[in-house]
């Protein structure tokens, strides 16, 4: 980790630890994370484990879920799976979605509770309509085998259709060979399932998601995105975020209420804030690495009516080291991008990222919409309308790499 980066979070653990220390729960979780990350400072989980306690005892749902994760592997702690069902319990009670599938996993396997399928199911469902695609996927694998649920393999490949939207490999091959097996009619049938699903799941986010008033309503506007920090920022174009009312962003662990962090309209760039746990993050590479001719490649949900539910790889290459009208800003390149790929990741040859899909040029930006946004590596909700302009944004050294090393 750089050393400014430390210095920087060192200095911020002093005042958490003074909240901690009045009894604010967030920050009693904060420092509870750090001792047991050890990233800044000596790791000590019996340490984490005493101020996830002092959190989760007044009721903080994500203090009260780590401290179920701690019991259920012994760190911190003496390994105890009924305590964990116990804290796993309370989190989950308040509707957040990766304590339910941990309980549910509990259930399946009989740790801490005695053995229930159905009861498993029944949680795995409560995360999968939040919009969690690990419970999503293995909701759909209970219904394929018919374990906790009448079997129904036309629902299970709904499930795993929303499932797939990760691009777990695992998950996609499971989807498509079910697919196979089903036939073309059936796999009609269960793509019309997972539409009505997806509604479902939006509702259900909507309602679940806190300090919210958002509606289940279709979002005005869409596009994608990229996290790039384990905390919760989301890098996208500016233009996909600019004026909104609203932003959700769609991951793994659900649907998320973000706020705009940073703008930076003259590059389209904008980093995004989401809350809820940690995060898978894309390497970030710097841009004068980038050649004329390199193969490079994007990745979005363009088109889901015609195209489905899966996350859409193409692939192409640099056709120029300068924008439109030799704009230094950016790239052209040749990857198809289709509507969708809006504020979506360029990436490079090992799947780091080099850019962000911008197109500007002919997009009407309504004075008040929603927006959701699809965060690639982590799930995402299928976008429906972008641009259609092959145009990457050049992730200059001097703003995302700045950016990104501040962010915690």
């Amino acid at each position: 980790m750089d050393e400014a980066l430390v210095k920087h979070r060192k200095e911020a653990l002093i005042w958490f630890r003074k909240a901690a220390d009045q009894g604010d729960a967030s920050s009693q979780t904060f420092v509870g994370t750090v001792y047991a990350q050890g990233e800044i400072v000596a790791k000590d989980p019996t340490e984490a484990a005493k101020w996830y306690r002092k959190a989760a005892e007044q009721n903080y749902t994500l203090a009260q879920y780590f401290l179920g994760d701690i019991y259920a592997k012994g760190e911190g702690v003496a390994k105890d799976p009924t305590e964990a069902v116990k804290w796993y319990r309370k989190a989950a009670e308040q509707n957040y979605a990766p304590a339910q599938l941990a309980l549910a996993l509990m259930y399946y396997s009989g740790q801490g509770v005695a053995k229930n399928m159905p009861e498993g199911v029944r949680w795995d469902r409560k995360a999968a309509y939040q919009g969690n695609t690990a419970a999503q996927g293995r909701l759909g694998v209970m219904y394929q085998i018919g374990q906790g649920v009448l079997k129904d393999e036309i629902e299970a490949l709904a499930w795993l259709n929303l499932a797939a939207l990760s691009g777990d490999n695992s998950v996609v091959k499971l989807r498509s060979d079910l697919e196979h097996q089903l036939g073309p009619q059936r796999a009609l049938l269960a793509q019309r399932r997972s539409k009505e699903i997806l509604k479902q799941v939006e509702a259900s986010g909507a309602a679940t998601a806190p300090r919210s008033t958002m509606t289940d309503e279709d979002p005005n506007s869409t596009g994608s995105g990229a996290i790039v920090s384990s905390s919760g920022y989301v890098l996208t174009a500016a233009h996909v975020v600019a004026g909104a009312a609203k932003i959700k962003v769609v991951t793994v662990q659900g649907s998320r209420i973000a706020t705009i962090a940073r703008l930076d309209e003259s590059n389209d760039l904008a980093i995004l804030k989401i809350d809820g746990g940690a995060y898978t993050a894309l390497p970030v590479s710097p841009s004068r690495r980038i050649r004329l001719g390199q193969s490079v490649a994007t990745i979005g949900f363009p088109n889901i009516g015609i195209q489905g539910f899966s996350p859409k790889l193409t692939r192409g290459e640099i056709s120029s080291i300068n924008g439109f009208g030799d704009d230094p800003r950016g790239w052209q390149i040749s990857v198809p991008v289709q509507p969708g790929n809006s504020g979506g990741p360029l990436l490079d040859e090992h799947g780091n990222l080099i850019g962000v899909i911008v197109a500007k040029l002919g997009l009407r930006l309504p004075h008040k919409r929603d927006c959701s946004a699809s965060v690639v590596g982590a799930a995402g909700a299928p976008p429906a309308q972008a641009d259609d302009l092959n145009h990457g944004a050049k992730l200059r050294v001097a703003f995302p790499q700045a950016l990104v090393s501040r962010i915690p």
